[in-house]
């Protein structure tokens, strides 16, 4: 496996180790992996919370 064409979970499972594990790594990994689901998140809440009250049907 190539560590340059990876994807983010095979590199995290990678870094994980018998005796030792490396957390400063797998922590940056996982913020990564994070950020850009929480950055378009924030920008767009408004139009979820829209949507979500458009989809809703009074009972």
């Amino acid at each position: 496996m190539d560590p340059d064409n990876t994807t983010l979970l095979p590199f995290i499972q990678s870094t994980v180790g018998v005796f030792s594990t490396n957390f400063q790594v797998i922590y940056a990994a996982i913020l990564a992996s994070i950020l850009p689901l929480l950055i378009v998140y924030i920008l767009f809440r408004r139009l979820f919370v829209r949507g979500a009250l458009a989809g809703a049907v009074k009972g």
